[in-house]
């Protein structure tokens, strides 16, 4: 690979479809329309990333505002369109935390969120450039040759290590501003102790039963 073919993947990337506040109706929307209007502007991977399950799943989870009747409206589409960008570093859990963090004041809403939306959509166009400084800077700074394979082996695990960082500085920027409340850790802990006890219990019974038809079979044995 060299440094054009590069520069071709970084671009890809930085412009995959987008969808503006914009080009979202005012009217709300039923479900198998707000997919077709993904797919519309986001294409096959807007597709694979938002379907009929997750949003539903969004809505029971709390992820977005509570939905009236069938119909969605543009603040939740565009709140699905966040948690389509950021699914692929946050957790669901760390998402409804920064949304809720948000939302708590009672001042933020449709108007607000746009704007933020937006504005998110701009810096991430511009993230491209950013990226392809980014990815320059190592391979000049460590002197790797992207045509040699190694070396663009060491780049990708570079740019990995780079990810793993800005991933790591926003939980700990989430984790500041909107601690998990205590009673949801408690829930947390108590539901993953109860996991444990069901897996133990179920390895205990199996166990047992083991046990027992081995103890039959030799009894049987001992009969015969």
């Amino acid at each position: 690979m060299n440094e054009a073919e590069l520069d071709i993947i970084i671009k890809k990337c930085a412009e995959e479809g987008q969808l503006h506040a914009h080009d979202i109706p005012s009217l709300d929307l039923y479900l198998d329309q707000i997919l077709t209007l993904f797919s519309a502007h986001l294409g096959e991977k807007g597709q694979a990333g938002l379907t009929k399950t997750m949003i539903n799943n969004y809505s029971k989870d709390g992820l977005i505002k509570p939905v009236k009747g069938k119909k969605y409206s543009k603040e939740h589409i565009l709140q699905m369109m966040l948690i389509y960008y950021l699914k692929g570093v946050l957790s669901i859990g760390d998402i409804k935390r920064l949304f809720d963090g948000i939302y708590s004041d009672g001042t933020f809403g449709e108007n607000e969120l746009t704007d933020c939306y937006e504005r998110f959509l701009k810096v991430r166009t511009e993230n491209g450039k950013i990226c392809r400084d980014i990815s320059k800077k190592i391979a000049e700074k460590q002197g790797l040759d992207i045509e040699n394979d190694y070396d663009l082996f060491v780049l990708g695990l570079s740019l990995v290590s780079v990810s793993e960082m800005l991933k790591n500085i926003v939980l700990e920027m989430i984790n500041a501003k909107y601690p998990t409340p205590l009673p949801q850790k408690n829930a947390e802990a108590e539901k993953e102790k109860k996991a444990k006890k069901k897996s133990a219990d179920k390895t205990d019974k199996e166990k047992a039963e083991k046990e027992a038809k081995t103890k039959a079979e030799e009894n049987t044995g001992n009969e015969e």
